[in-house]
């Protein structure tokens, strides 16, 4: 039986809960590059999967929701924007797999480095070289429980596509 979008995204989320890209904490690389808004015009933060920003509607002042240019069905996409310090448990799907992200290529899921990550995080430097084999396989775990559902699946096919178009930026 089919999972609804919210059974397979929470799937997800417990399956990366506790899982880090690196033996210790990688913000310490970088002094968190991924969790900081730059100043610019636009926010920085993280995409929301399908029934996400339902999680994070009354969460407080650490965060703020914002629709991102980029659309999903006819609606945008929920941008999640982090006021430092965040609540680590509380971190969305797109946090828990940076930098990674599990491409849905045909009906394969295979985790790789997240393009969107080249500009601020050392690992993607590193060519996922010292990343935990866990954490990757994590990742790709993570994307099967969201195949389990249609919604997510057309999710991940349509990000997957969208971060393919920064080969050619």
């Amino acid at each position: 039986m089919a999972k609804t979008a919210f059974e397979s995204l929470k799937e997800a989320l417990d399956l990366l809960e506790n899982a880090a890209p690196l033996n210790f904490d990688c913000g310490k690389l970088c002094d968190q590059a991924c969790c900081k808004d730059d100043g610019g015009d636009e926010p920085n933060g993280m995409l929301l999967f399908p029934g996400e920003a339902a999680l994070y509607a009354h969460q407080g002042s650490w965060m703020e929701l914002y629709d991102s240019e980029l659309l999903f069905e006819g609606e945008p996409v929920k941008l999640l924007v982090c006021h430092l310090p965040c609540p680590r448990a509380l971190r969305p799907l797109s946090c828990r797999i940076f930098p990674l992200f599990p491409f849905l290529k045909g009906d394969e899921i295979k985790p790789g480095m997240d393009l969107r990550a080249s500009a601020l995080c050392p690992l993607y430097q590193s060519g996922e070289i010292g990343l935990s084999r866990e954490f990757t396989a994590l990742v790709g775990q993570a994307g099967l429980a969201l195949l389990q559902n249609e919604k997510q699946k057309a999710f991940l096919r349509m990000l997957s596509a969208h971060i393919g178009e920064y080969w050619f930026l």
